[in-house]
């Protein structure tokens, strides 16, 4: 119930304070990439390209701020996840993952973040996913498939975080 709490009004928020018009950096190239299903550059984040074609169908604003929107709720995606991890896999009290799912949802970087098109919120909601997989009620086998298939949508979103973490090893 707190969840879903968490993630109604971390989506309002995002959405009330978002802009509707391209912002910094790459963000006009995303919402161009979105708008034609082309790519924003390279390596041309096809993953994030797809997942904002529904949002595109919203009936209400512009172009860059239903892009806009996908971001804000893979951010509050991310924050519920992250409550929820919290709660039941590291066994906190539900005051202590709310503030820190609060405390994530309103950190300076991932809040500029998911009120902008880019590719870092959809990155951060698959990372969660993968913290995830290990206490799923299936086989082994099954969690490994899993864990790989997140993996593989991790990297056709941004493949060069993955790349440049494993060359500083």
């Amino acid at each position: 119930m707190i969840g879903a709490l968490l993630f109604a009004s971390l989506v309002a928020t995002y959405a009330a304070l978002t802009s509707d018009f391209p912002m910094i950096e790459d963000d006009g190239l995303f919402i161009l990439g979105a708008w034609d299903l082309g790519t924003a550059h390279a390596p041309g984040y096809p993953l994030f390209i797809l997942l904002s074609q529904p949002f595109l169908l919203l009936p209400f604003g512009t172009v860059a701020f239903q892009v806009h929107l996908l971001n804000g709720v893979l951010a509050a995606l991310t924050c519920s996840l992250l409550y929820a991890y919290l709660l039941r896999r590291v066994d906190v009290s539900p005051i202590v993952a709310l503030t820190a799912s609060l405390c994530l949802a309103f950190s300076g970087l991932f809040f500029s973040q998911a009120l902008v098109a880019e590719a870092y919120m959809l990155n951060a909601f698959l990372l969660m996913c993968l913290l995830w997989i290990p206490s799923l009620a299936l086989s082994l086998s099954y969690r490994f498939f899993l864990a790989g298939f997140v993996t593989g949508l991790a990297l056709t979103n941004h493949c060069l975080l993955l790349q440049s973490s494993a060359a500083e090893e």
